[in-house]
């Protein structure tokens, strides 16, 4: 069984440029997540799909031999919080 990442409530702080890449900004605290990689296809076009300053929810972790990047694991569908600012809801084809 593998285990769940928690959630971070992200807003979007640089959308998606044409390599991939994602800049992330967490609400709560101050780090900032460059995001490199996607565990999905799905998950890469739901998030290719975020204008700045959309909240989004994701599963994150680390990818080790990249420095301070990351890979989304998960987007989900709600944030934990209310905001007033867009959430992107993940792509539900495949499913």
């Amino acid at each position: 069984m593998t285990q769940r990442l928690p959630a971070t409530v992200c807003v979007v702080d640089r959308a998606m440029n044409d390599h991939g890449g994602l800049t992330l900004a967490a609400l709560a605290g101050s780090q900032t997540f460059h995001v490199v990689e996607y565990a999905t296809a799905d998950i890469r076009q739901t998030l290719s799909n975020a204008a700045n300053g959309a909240t989004v929810s994701v599963g994150l972790e680390p990818i080790s031999s990249r420095g301070d990047a990351w890979r989304v694991c998960r987007v989900d569908e709600r944030t934990p919080e209310t905001t007033t600012q867009t959430l992107v809801t993940p792509a539900t084809h495949g499913r």
